[in-house]
């Protein structure tokens, strides 16, 4: 074979590897929710919509109120929950999964075994992860944490 013959497929190898590389997907990979919902967030705003009442309490009033509740949603899909939003200040551990729209948290109080399964409503948006559930009697709840 001669050298310029060889020299040719070379070159056209090199074109051909170079037009394979430039083809792939230009979009930049997009954070997955999943991604988005790793990481230690606390209750900074609640708010409540039922058939007799509504209101919200901003971070002043929960922190005047005694009020914790942080969610530690790590990466190995494993979460620590801290909370006395609904009675006494308990810890929590368990497993985390989601869906676009839901998070699911698997939980068992430190001094318990049952295992309670909450599935939440969810969005993050500008840093903020707004949780959504609603309550056997109808009231609507919604929220606020931050990392």
């Amino acid at each position: 074979m001669s050298k310029k013959k060889l020299l040719n497929i070379i070159l056209i190898a090199i074109l051909f590897g170079t037009i394979l590389i430039s083809c792939k997907d230009d979009n930049p990979t997009e954070v997955s929710y999943e991604t988005a919902l790793v990481g230690n967030w606390s209750l900074v705003k609640i708010r409540w919509e039922g058939q007799a009442d509504k209101g919200s309490y901003d971070k002043n009033k929960l922190d005047s109120l005694g009020t914790i509740w942080t969610i530690n949603l790590k990466s190995d899909n494993t979460v620590e929950q801290t909370t006395n939003y609904c009675c006494a200040l308990t810890d929590f551990g368990g497993t985390w999964s989601a869906t676009q729209y839901e998070l699911t948290l698997k939980l068992k109080a430190t001094n318990s075994n049952e295992v309670k399964t909450i599935t939440y409503k969810f969005v993050v948006e500008k840093g903020r992860l707004i949780l959504n559930w609603q309550q056997a009697s109808g009231t609507l709840y919604y929220g606020e944490f931050e990392k």
